[in-house]
């Protein structure tokens, strides 16, 4: 498995938990001082990145960027927004375990990730077990709606929809959202809007 945070040269591929990269995170969001994401959080997303990747070899490459934009957020007294690719389940929880070993951390999710029951078509949802454990108030919602018991897609949001969003990030939460989607469960699977959207209303950095 290769993940990349953005476009450098890949450190040599091993443990992901034992990665440099991963030390390196480390010790610089120790050395800058930022909040640090839930606790709950923390141990989520780790034990989640032991499933996700096992013993498999991870190449890692960006951290200096991330590390960077979160100097130059904390000099301005504010947070960033990093934005992930969607291509599979592993790319947003492993942004946003890199991005909670340097600071206080929330992820978007669609909407209907946190519904129990399937709003409109009916069933039952487990999804809602992983924030429940790892602390729902580290999720912020992305409004979604669902179009059978399969698919759900995007649906048009207002100012309101993110209110909560930008001022977390305005007071200095790194907030992890997929910029776009290609999972078989998302219909008109489209470059999103909502991260910039965020980002700009804050006035904060955007990091791909």
């Amino acid at each position: 498995i290769l993940y990349n945070i953005n476009v450098m040269e890949s450190s040599e591929g091993t443990f992901l938990y034992r990665h440099p990269a991963v030390e390196k995170l480390k010790s610089a969001g120790k050395e800058l001082g930022l909040p640090k994401a839930g606790l709950r959080l923390r141990l989520g997303l780790a034990a989640l990145m032991g499933v996700m990747h096992g013993r498999g070899e991870v190449g890692v490459s960006g951290e200096d960027n991330l590390i960077e934009a979160a100097k130059r957020a904390k000099e301005e007294g504010r947070g960033l927004v990093i934005v992930s690719s969607h291509e599979s389940g592993l790319d947003v929880p492993t942004a946003s375990y890199l991005a909670s070993l340097v600071g206080k951390t929330s992820i978007g999710i669609a909407s209907t990730n946190g519904d129990w029951i399937k709003e409109g078509v009916g069933g039952f949802n487990p999804e809602p077990i992983q924030y429940v454990l790892t602390g729902r108030e580290n999720f912020i919602p992305v409004p979604y709606k669902w179009t059978d018991r399969k698919n759900k897609k995007p649906v048009p949001f207002t100012e309101d929809d993110y209110k909560e969003a930008v001022e977390r990030v305005k007071d200095g939460e790194i907030l992890v959202m997929a910029g776009f989607s290609d999972h078989e469960s998302v219909e008109h699977r489209k470059i999103g809007s909502a991260a910039a959207h965020i980002a700009l209303e804050a006035g904060v950095e955007i990091l791909p």
